[in-house]
């Protein structure tokens, strides 16, 4: 499962835009719900965010506590098993879509994965 930007409930079960303020409608879905299920039964979870507020943050939850502003409010509590914390979480994602299909081997980037199959054994 991967999720990219997406909002996570906070300590107080809430959902909060990087202001503090909370957003009334991220929750009208319960994707965390699948979320946990997803972790619980080791179905491989990664998450991408930008700013503490995302699913996956949970990860790192402390952190974002201590180092992001509004912190104490925002931090989603959600962790994930593999976390790419991002400066813009699309960027996150296109290095993600690039990886994968490097490891896959497509015809426009097969030059790439040739040029780093010295390091690493695919």
């Amino acid at each position: 499962m991967i999720s990219c930007e997406r909002a996570g409930a906070a300590d107080d079960g809430k959902y909060h835009k990087m202001s503090g303020d909370v957003m009334p409608t991220a929750s009208i879905d319960r994707v965390e719900d699948i979320w946990y299920r997803a972790m619980d039964l080791n179905i491989p979870t990664i998450a991408i965010g930008d700013g503490g507020n995302e699913m996956g943050m949970g990860l790192v939850h402390e952190e974002v506590i201590t180092r992001i502003t509004n912190g104490d409010q925002i931090a989603a509590s959600a962790p994930t098993m593999w976390l790419l914390s991002c400066g813009v979480s699309n960027w996150g994602c296109w290095a993600l879509q690039h990886g994968l299909a490097v490891l896959h081997g497509d015809a426009i980037h097969r030059r790439y994965k040739s040029k780093v199959s010295f390091f690493f054994d695919f």
